[in-house]
C-alpha cells in the first residue's frame, strides 16, 4: 500500500534547508545514504526513500514566495494546475450541506447551487480575462464554501422556504450569496488589486460583484 506525504503552501519555506538530504533522494529513490546523525551503537544512520512514497505540494500561484522555488527541486515534482472546478464546489457543498443536518434535503437545494457554482465560473471568465487580474487570480471552490453555513443561518432552524434559497425570481443574489461576496471574496480582490487607485479598484469590483451577483445563468 502507498503512502503520501502532503507538504501544504509548500513555497512558504526553505524546502531545500527542510528536506536536507531527503531533497537528492526526491530524485534518486532506493539510493541508500548515510547521514551525519549516529544511532545508539555509534553507527552511521542512513536514509532511503522508498519508491512508494509519493510526496504531493500544494502552492498558490501568486503567492509572491513561489519565487523561493528553484529549478533543482521544480525538476523533482510533476506540476498539476488546479483551477476553479464547478463540479468540485457543488460536490463540497453537499457534502458541508449535510453535515450541517439543517433538516432540508440537499436535492431542495441543489440547484440553486448549481447556479451558484455556473455564476462562480462567469465570475471567473471575466477575472480571467480582466487586464487588471488574469487566470492566476482566479478564485478557488473553498472560498465559495461559507455559502453553505450562510444559508443554513438564513433559514433558520425549521426551514420554511419551498423555493429560491440562494437566488431570487428575478435571478439576482439572495443574502447568503451576498454575503460570501462582501466577507470573501470581495476582501480577496480587494488585495489583489491593492495597487490601483481607489477609483479603477471599486470600478473593478463593482463590474465584477455584477457578475456573481446578478448572473444571466440565475433565471
Amino acid at each position: 500500500m502507498p503512502h503520501i506525504l502532503i507538504l501544504d503552501e509548500m513555497n512558504r519555506t526553505d524546502l531545500s534547508r527542510m528536506l536536507g538530504e531527503c531533497f537528492s533522494l526526491l530524485e534518486d529513490r532506493n539510493q541508500t545514504i548515510e547521514l551525519p546523525a549516529r544511532n545508539g551503537d555509534g553507527a552511521a544512520m542512513k536514509l532511503r526513500i522508498p519508491d512508494d512514497l509519493y510526496v504531493i505540494g500544494t502552492m498558490n500561484l501568486i503567492d509572491q514566495s513561489i519565487e523561493q522555488i528553484d529549478f533543482a527541486l521544480r525538476r523533482r515534482f510533476l506540476w498539476l494546475l488546479c483551477p476553479f472546478d464547478a463540479e468540485a464546489l457543488v460536490g463540497a457543498a453537499e457534502s458541508k450541506w449535510k453535515d450541517l443536518k439543517s433538516g432540508l434535503e440537499w436535492n431542495r437545494v441543489e440547484p440553486d447551487f448549481r447556479k451558484l457554482a455556473a455564476a462562480a465560473a462567469a465570475l471567473n471568465r471575466q477575472i480571467h480575462d480582466s487586464p487588471l487580474l488574469g487566470s492566476q487570480y482566479e478564485i478557488g471552490h473553498t472560498y465559495l464554501l461559507d455559502v453553505v453555513v450562510f444559508l443554513r443561518n438564513f433559514l433558520g432552524a425549521r426551514p420554511t422556504r419551498k423555493q429560491n434559497y440562494l437566488w431570487n425570481k428575478k435571478g439576482e443574489a439572495l443574502e447568503p450569496v451576498v454575503q460570501v461576496w462582501n466577507l470573501s471574496l470581495r476582501p480577496l480582490l480587494e488585495q489583489y488589486l491593492a495597487g490601483l487607485d481607489a477609483t479603477a479598484r471599486n470600478t473593478e469590483l463593482d463590474r465584477l460583484s455584477k457578475v456573481l451577483l446578478k448572473p444571466s445563468v440565475a433565471e
